[in-house]
């Protein structure tokens, strides 16, 4: 669901100004997913979980600059053993939750505030300004459906405001 959604912002153009904060934190959020997937997937500590988890940490070993510094905090020494499963553990159940409940305050927070961004297909209609002449016609057609309203009995013959005797 999280792919789709931002494939769907992408093909709107939601990513464009003003909402640029809200398409940064939306992609801290898809790597905050990826890492509790990470990071959840050891706890069980089964053959299957340990070999994926060393695949996973070298494979973060190879990145420039901090990759080996990633994968030595990752392991949390020479060999996975109990204190990389406690790692993963704080990582997973602490560290990664938190940060995804303030990210996704602080983008609902934005959507609120900006809006979201129509179809690339739909045109917005602009906004009609507040003039006399608006103003009276708005209320000529509420004045028109208030009458509908109180002038209707329900059809069955009887006035519909009475109380029944």
């Amino acid at each position: 669901l999280i792919f789709l959604h931002m494939g769907r912002t992408f093909f709107f153009g939601a990513y464009k100004y003003p909402r640029e904060l809200n398409w940064v934190i939306g992609v801290v959020l898809l790597i905050l997913t990826m890492t509790m997937a990470f990071t959840g997937y050891l706890l069980p500590f089964d053959q299957r979980s340990y070999w994926a988890s060393i695949v996973g940490i070298n494979i973060n070993g190879t990145g420039p600059i901090v990759g080996p510094y990633l994968s030595d905090f990752l392991r949390a020494g020479p060999e996975l053993g109990a204190t990389t499963l406690s790692r993963f553990y704080a990582i997973h159940m602490l560290l990664v939750p938190g940060a995804i409940i303030a990210l996704i305050g602080a983008h609902l927070y934005l959507v609120v505030k900006l809006g979201t961004t129509a179809p690339p297909w739909t045109r917005a209609e602009r906004p009609k300004i507040a003039t006399p002449t608006r103003e009276l016609e708005a209320g000529a057609e509420n004045g028109r459906a208030n009458g509908q309203v109180t002038a209707y009995d329900g059809g069955d013959g009887h006035d519909a405001g009475a109380a029944p005797a």
